[in-house]
């Protein structure tokens, strides 16, 4: 019974979270394009979790950075980025103001990778509820953070490609930085709620302004 209060509280804490806060901004994304973000960071972590599955059984690489950098961090942002396009390829929701319109990617972004993390975190919890407390102050505030990078380099795609190559490989670079801190353990475990933190605070301050987001950064 812990255990489903812990899965629902993973679920619905950040999300409800969220929401408040984009309401307090007003950040102009509407209820349908926030939903439809939720379901697309789910088959971000569908679509992610089938290809490392193949990569579990045909790629046989047992280095530490490969396994950080590859085949969890890029894998999941390639993911995580192509759903995202998809899903804005859909829609025609978002404003058609420049600034609103990143603004509204970088958010939807989030949000996607919102319901990534607290679905990966919730599932590692039930198999260890003690994580609960560290999944939800690190590993769902770096998604977070990589989402709305994620859903900045598919906005910067058409118009400004390299841009969006730079937004997209830093990324990657983040969360491999992350995993690689996480499992390095002892003193260099702090790294990775730092990291975590820094990047989420980074994104929610430029989400929160009404200024055009940065494509080049």
């Amino acid at each position: 019974m812990i255990h489903i209060a812990v899965f629902v509280a993973l679920l619905l804490v950040p999300v409800l979270g969220v929401l408040v806060w984009f309401r307090m901004v007003k950040i102009p994304l509407r209820m349908p394009l926030f939903c439809a973000s939720l379901a697309a960071g789910i088959a971000a972590l569908v679509v992610s979790a089938f290809i490392q599955y193949i990569f579990f059984l045909y790629i046989d690489i047992d280095n530490i950075f490969f396994i950080f950098f590859v085949r969890i961090a890029l894998v999941e942002e390639t993911g995580r980025l192509a759903v995202l396009m998809f899903l804005f390829a859909l829609t025609n929701r978002i404003s058609t103001v420049y600034y609103l319109r990143e603004r509204c990617t970088a958010a939807a972004g989030l949000v996607s990778a919102l319901a990534f993390g607290a679905l990966e975190s919730a599932w590692y919890t039930i198999e260890s509820p003690r994580l609960a407390l560290l999944r939800i102050l690190t590993s769902v505030p770096l998604h977070a953070a990589c989402g709305a990078r994620a859903g900045r380099a598919a906005y910067a795609i058409p118009v400004n490609p390299a841009a969006a190559a730079r937004i997209f490989f830093k990324t990657v670079a983040l969360h491999g930085c992350y995993n690689y801190f996480v499992a390095a353990g002892g003193r260099f475990v702090f790294i990775a709620p730092i990291l975590a933190l820094t990047a989420f605070a980074a994104q929610a301050i430029s989400i929160s302004q009404t200024e055009r987001l940065d494509e080049s950064s």
